[in-house]
């Protein structure tokens, strides 16, 4: 391919993909590389063409002794051809421990070129990945037994970055770069072959590249054949979502265990990625295989610890799933006839004339009034040890107990609360009213309390 055929087949591909629109803003990063160097005098060539502002953006990880060089030459050749840069440092110190080098440079690079194009206020970040990159990526994603997702490979448009050099090939750009005698930086570290990716380059792709020509389009159509069965997943998740997933007052997450188990492996997993909001991201192949080996063997009461903090809990009838946060302790003094704030919630205290069975939710109680109006009434959290006599007992029962016996699973019991008298309890509140406070024959003074959950519409 000579260097008009690649700057044709260039600007046709920007016409038929229609990745960038005639007339925006763009970042274009540029290292200094090959990649980014052939990259940005592609976008010279056709920025009158296509009416493209272009800011030059560079990172400088500087984690090599001549990263200083790289930054000059980078901004040498922007002045030379009239681009403006702007250039960000990233700090090494930074990285967490068990951090891949590379997975570190890789975030804080993109960070960097988002706070660039919100700087300038730009359309697009523009990046030099290429068809030899994509196939590099996707061997690696193999290499960790990566699932559908994984083998998407790298998408050509992602949220505000752009890779209009995924269809050409590595052969490509060298050419280009050579029959244009552009100059461009050579990082030492790509000779490297204890280097996973480095390995994979020199070892494996150039290898069957010579053997197979048309290597880049096959692993083309393979991603295109990942993300079209991924669609097909994503589709029979929404189909199914409603039917199984059913979330309550609390925000607590129930999956019917006939309807979910029932479902293939594959699609048990997806539901569960979509409720915790984590369906973009690639999990590894270790993430995948403990869940689905909970999914089929958890015990009842067993717990998972799923990304995101959520946890997931095998309970009796179903599934189910919360966001894990900090138990907070809860204690608030309530007063007669009077509504107070709990937080999440308002707690209520009305007189009222007549006695009638709340049986409709167990929210609401009707007590007798001369039990409790000259009493301390606080509204708190329950602990261990407590007990108090449940309606229709004589004796006091653990409060642990009676949530037992209830069948209250773990995440309700971390997070029930009950209404004190006098440091008595008599409400577990939403279950039972305690037997000293029952509506008699002897009652004068009725008293309706009543939990008003401040999400409920």
């Amino acid at each position: 391919m000579n260097s008009y055929d690649l700057i044709t087949k260039f600007r046709n591909h920007l016409d038929k993909a229609g990745l960038i629109q005639s007339g925006q803003h763009v970042v274009v990063a540029v290292s200094g590389g090959m990649d980014s160097m052939c990259l940005l005098f592609l976008f010279n060539e056709l920025k009158d063409e296509f009416g493209f502002q272009i800011t030059v953006g560079h990172i400088n990880h500087q984690l090599r002794t001549d990263s200083k060089r790289d930054e000059a030459f980078v901004k040498m050749t922007c002045a030379k051809i009239g681009f403006p840069i702007i250039t960000k440092k990233l700090n090494p110190s930074t990285r967490a421990k068990r951090e891949s080098w590379e997975a570190w440079a890789r975030i804080r690079r993109y960070q960097k070129l988002e706070a660039i194009r919100r700087e300038v206020r730009a359309d697009v970040i523009i990046t030099a990945h290429h068809g030899n990159d994509q196939i590099e990526t996707i061997l690696m994603r193999m290499g960790e037994g990566s699932g559908i997702r994984g083998l998407q490979g790298i998408h050509e448009k992602f949220d505000f970055v752009v890779r209009p050099l995924l269809p050409f090939s590595r052969r490509d750009i060298t050419s280009f770069i050579e029959k244009n005698n552009i100059q461009f930086i050579e990082d030492r570290t790509n000779q490297d072959r204890t280097i996973p990716r480095n390995a994979i380059r020199h070892e494996i792709v150039r290898p069957w590249e010579n053997l197979n020509p048309n290597l880049i389009p096959a692993f083309e159509k393979m991603c295109e054949f990942s993300r079209e069965s991924d669609e097909v997943v994503t589709f029979a998740c929404k189909e199914v979502y409603e039917k199984v997933v059913r979330k309550d007052f609390e925000g607590i997450i129930h999956l019917n265990k006939m309807i979910f188990n029932g479902l293939p492996i594959l699609l048990r997993v997806k539901i569960i990625q979509k409720i915790i909001g984590d369906e973009k991201r690639s999990w590894r192949r270790h993430q995948w295989e403990e869940l689905k080996h909970f999914l089929v063997h958890a015990k009842t009461g067993q717990k998972f610890l799923l990304p995101m903090k959520w946890i997931l809990l095998n309970d009796r009838q179903s599934l189910i799933l919360k966001q894990n946060q900090k138990k907070q302790k809860l204690s608030h003094k309530v007063h007669p006839a009077d509504i107070t704030d709990c937080g999440d919630f308002y707690f209520k205290w009305e007189w009222v004339q007549d006695y009638c069975s709340p049986n409709n939710t167990p929210w609401k109680e009707v007590v007798d009034g001369n039990k409790i109006k000259n009493q301390n009434l606080v509204i708190r959290s329950w602990v261990p040890g407590d007990t108090f006599i449940p309606l229709g007992m004589n004796g006091h029962k653990k409060i642990s107990d009676f949530l037992i016996d209830e069948k209250v699973d773990q995440f309700y019991k971390d997070n029930q609360f009950v209404l004190t008298a006098n440091d008595e309890i008599i409400w577990v509140c939403g279950h039972r009213i305690s037997n000293q406070v029952k509506v008699t024959s002897k009652t004068t003074d009725l008293a309706e309390i009543s939990i008003i959950r401040k999400n409920t519409k």
